[in-house]
Protein backbone atom coordinates (compact mmCIF):
# COMPACT_ATOMS: atom_id res chain seq x y z
CA UNK A 1 0.00 0.00 0.00
CA UNK A 2 1.54 3.44 -0.94
CA UNK A 3 0.71 6.77 0.46
CA UNK A 4 2.12 8.27 -2.55
CA UNK A 5 -0.83 10.57 -4.07
CA UNK A 6 0.84 11.66 -6.77
CA UNK A 7 -0.33 9.87 -10.19
CA UNK A 8 2.27 8.93 -12.42
CA UNK A 9 0.93 11.45 -14.95
CA UNK A 10 2.00 13.83 -12.60
CA UNK A 11 5.33 12.86 -12.30
CA UNK A 12 5.21 12.24 -16.17
CA UNK A 13 4.27 16.18 -16.40
CA UNK A 14 6.91 17.18 -13.55
CA UNK A 15 10.22 15.64 -15.67
CA UNK A 16 9.16 17.53 -18.84
CA UNK A 17 9.24 20.84 -16.71
CA UNK A 18 11.56 23.69 -18.74
CA UNK A 19 10.93 22.42 -21.69
CA UNK A 20 8.81 24.08 -24.73
CA UNK A 21 6.90 23.07 -27.71
CA UNK A 22 6.72 23.17 -31.47
CA UNK A 23 3.21 23.56 -33.78
CA UNK A 24 3.11 23.54 -36.98
CA UNK A 25 0.64 22.18 -39.75
CA UNK A 26 -2.59 24.40 -41.41
CA UNK A 27 -6.14 24.64 -41.16
CA UNK A 28 -9.10 25.42 -42.87
CA UNK A 29 -11.34 29.04 -42.53
CA UNK A 30 -13.97 30.37 -44.23
CA UNK A 31 -13.76 34.11 -46.47
CA UNK A 32 -15.14 35.73 -42.99
CA UNK A 33 -13.88 37.70 -39.86
CA UNK A 34 -12.71 35.62 -37.10
CA UNK A 35 -9.86 34.33 -34.78
CA UNK A 36 -7.96 31.31 -33.61
CA UNK A 37 -5.74 31.40 -30.86
CA UNK A 38 -3.12 28.66 -29.17
CA UNK A 39 -3.24 28.61 -25.78
CA UNK A 40 -2.46 26.56 -21.98
CA UNK A 41 -5.76 26.40 -21.12
CA UNK A 42 -8.60 24.00 -21.56
CA UNK A 43 -12.37 23.42 -21.72
CA UNK A 44 -11.71 21.75 -17.94
CA UNK A 45 -8.69 23.73 -17.19
CA UNK A 46 -8.34 26.93 -15.99
CA UNK A 47 -5.74 29.32 -17.01
CA UNK A 48 -4.26 30.07 -13.73
CA UNK A 49 -2.99 25.71 -12.87
CA UNK A 50 -0.29 24.97 -14.68
CA UNK A 51 0.49 21.86 -16.77
CA UNK A 52 1.40 20.35 -13.83
CA UNK A 53 -1.87 21.58 -11.70
CA UNK A 54 -0.39 23.61 -9.27
CA UNK A 55 -1.18 27.26 -8.84
CA UNK A 56 1.31 29.70 -10.52
CA UNK A 57 1.60 33.73 -10.78
CA UNK A 58 0.68 35.48 -13.85
CA UNK A 59 4.43 36.84 -13.88
CA UNK A 60 5.31 32.96 -14.81
CA UNK A 61 3.16 32.26 -16.96
CA UNK A 62 5.44 33.24 -20.33
CA UNK A 63 3.84 32.62 -23.85
CA UNK A 64 7.19 33.97 -25.29
CA UNK A 65 6.95 32.57 -29.29
CA UNK A 66 8.13 32.52 -32.59
CA UNK A 67 6.63 32.75 -35.84
CA UNK A 68 8.89 30.51 -38.71
CA UNK A 69 5.78 31.19 -41.23
CA UNK A 70 2.43 31.92 -41.78
CA UNK A 71 0.57 32.16 -45.13
CA UNK A 72 -2.61 32.81 -46.44
CA UNK A 73 -3.22 30.25 -49.20
CA UNK A 74 -6.02 29.79 -51.61
CA UNK A 75 -6.76 25.56 -51.78
CA UNK A 76 -7.28 25.95 -55.82
CA UNK A 77 -4.37 27.32 -56.82
CA UNK A 78 -1.98 26.62 -53.90
CA UNK A 79 0.63 29.51 -54.80
CA UNK A 80 1.93 32.24 -52.75
CA UNK A 81 1.35 35.63 -53.86
CA UNK A 82 4.68 36.51 -52.27
CA UNK A 83 7.67 34.14 -50.91
CA UNK A 84 7.62 35.84 -47.87
CA UNK A 85 4.70 36.89 -45.47
CA UNK A 86 4.72 39.65 -43.35
CA UNK A 87 5.28 37.24 -39.85
CA UNK A 88 7.78 35.12 -40.90
CA UNK A 89 10.48 34.98 -38.41
CA UNK A 90 8.79 36.97 -35.80
CA UNK A 91 10.38 36.80 -32.32
CA UNK A 92 7.80 37.86 -29.63
CA UNK A 93 8.58 39.51 -26.22
CA UNK A 94 7.76 37.27 -23.35
CA UNK A 95 3.93 37.97 -22.36
CA UNK A 96 0.86 36.35 -20.24
CA UNK A 97 -1.19 37.16 -24.19
CA UNK A 98 -0.26 38.35 -27.23
CA UNK A 99 -2.51 39.76 -30.02
CA UNK A 100 -2.07 39.57 -33.78
CA UNK A 101 -4.60 41.65 -36.18
CA UNK A 102 -4.59 40.53 -39.53
CA UNK A 103 -6.19 41.64 -42.33
CA UNK A 104 -6.35 39.36 -45.45
CA UNK A 105 -7.18 40.23 -49.26
CA UNK A 106 -7.35 38.80 -52.10
CA UNK A 107 -4.61 39.85 -54.84
CA UNK A 108 -3.52 38.58 -58.52
CA UNK A 109 -0.08 39.28 -59.69
CA UNK A 110 0.57 38.84 -63.53
CA UNK A 111 3.44 36.59 -64.63
CA UNK A 112 4.79 36.96 -67.92
CA UNK A 113 7.18 34.94 -70.16
CA UNK A 114 10.16 36.75 -69.14
CA UNK A 115 10.07 36.17 -65.55
CA UNK A 116 9.32 32.64 -65.21
CA UNK A 117 10.48 29.01 -67.26
CA UNK A 118 8.13 27.32 -66.38
CA UNK A 119 4.97 27.03 -69.05
CA UNK A 120 2.32 25.97 -66.20
CA UNK A 121 3.32 29.11 -63.95
CA UNK A 122 2.65 31.55 -66.88
CA UNK A 123 -0.30 34.15 -66.70
CA UNK A 124 -2.18 35.57 -63.50
CA UNK A 125 -1.22 33.81 -59.78
CA UNK A 126 -4.15 34.32 -57.82
CA UNK A 127 -3.71 34.17 -53.66
CA UNK A 128 -3.77 36.25 -50.79
CA UNK A 129 -1.82 38.95 -49.16
CA UNK A 130 -1.85 40.13 -45.38
CA UNK A 131 -1.04 42.79 -43.34
CA UNK A 132 -0.25 42.20 -39.43
CA UNK A 133 -0.36 44.52 -36.31
CA UNK A 134 0.75 42.69 -32.87
CA UNK A 135 0.87 43.78 -29.28
CA UNK A 136 1.27 42.32 -25.79
CA UNK A 137 -2.00 42.04 -23.57
CA UNK A 138 -2.40 41.25 -20.50
CA UNK A 139 -6.06 41.97 -20.53
CA UNK A 140 -7.34 38.38 -22.12
CA UNK A 141 -8.10 34.89 -21.08
CA UNK A 142 -4.56 33.50 -21.11
CA UNK A 143 -1.81 32.47 -21.41
CA UNK A 144 -2.33 32.58 -24.95
CA UNK A 145 -1.52 34.08 -28.58
CA UNK A 146 -4.32 34.92 -30.40
CA UNK A 147 -4.90 35.73 -33.83
CA UNK A 148 -7.73 37.92 -34.95
CA UNK A 149 -8.54 38.26 -38.90
CA UNK A 150 -10.57 40.40 -41.10
CA UNK A 151 -10.90 39.07 -44.41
Amino acid sequence: FSTNTESAESRMRKEMAGESCRLHGYFDTNKVPGNFHIGTHGVDTPSYLTFWNEPTSRSQQNMRHTINKLAFVDVEHEELLNSTQPLDGFESPKAFTFQYYLTVTPGTRETSAATTSDVKSKGPVHGYLFRAGSFVTNELLGPAVFFRMDI
